[in-house]
Formats: structure tokens, C-alpha cells, sequence
């Protein structure tokens, strides 16, 4: 009888060592995202800081758009504006 309790003691306890590696590869797993875009961000930011200091260099080349445009569907949109309280303004 003991070496029942034993072997289902143990099973038990890799089960709760499987799970707590999942939660952890998780965490980790959501954070790649932003901290990518945020180096991504500042990239562009320096690189565009950079091109005010040389005179002439953003009238000469047209390096950045003046306009950015996000693609998103009419669902996502509809979702980001009832997220934020924003009354629509068009129909999809």
C-alpha cells in the first residue's frame, strides 16, 4: 500500500513541476513582443533625431513618410473603440 502512495506522490509531484515550467516559459513568452517593438522604436526614433541634425537632409530625402498608416479590420476597430469609450464616427 505504501508503494501506491509513493508512486502516486511522485507522479503528482511532476505534474506540478511540468505546470510550473509552463507558467514560467508563458511569462516569458508574452514579454518578447513588446520588448521588441519598444527597440524597434527607439531605432527609428534615433535614426529620425539623427536626420534633423544634418542640414538639408530631410528636404533632400524623402526618408520617413509624413503619414503612417495600421491596417486593422472593421472588428478590430470596433473593439478598440468600445475598449476606449471612442464613439464611431463611420459605419463599416
Amino acid at each position: 500500500m505504501m508503494m501506491i502512495f509513493f508512486f502516486f506522490t511522485v507522479i503528482l509531484m511532476l505534474n506540478v513541476l511540468i505546470a510550473l515550467i509552463n507558467v514560467a516559459f508563458t511569462k516569458g513568452d508574452d514579454g518578447w513582443r513588446l520588448a521588441w517593438v519598444e527597440s524597434r522604436l527607439r531605432y527609428i526614433e534615433l535614426a529620425e533625431n539623427m536626420s534633423y541634425q544634418i542640414p538639408g537632409f530631410r528636404e533632400t530625402y524623402n526618408c520617413f513618410p509624413k503619414e503612417i498608416y495600421f491596417t486593422a479590420t472593421a472588428r478590430q476597430v470596433k473593439e478598440y473603440q468600445q475598449k476606449h469609450g471612442i464613439a464611431s464616427t463611420t459605419s463599416f
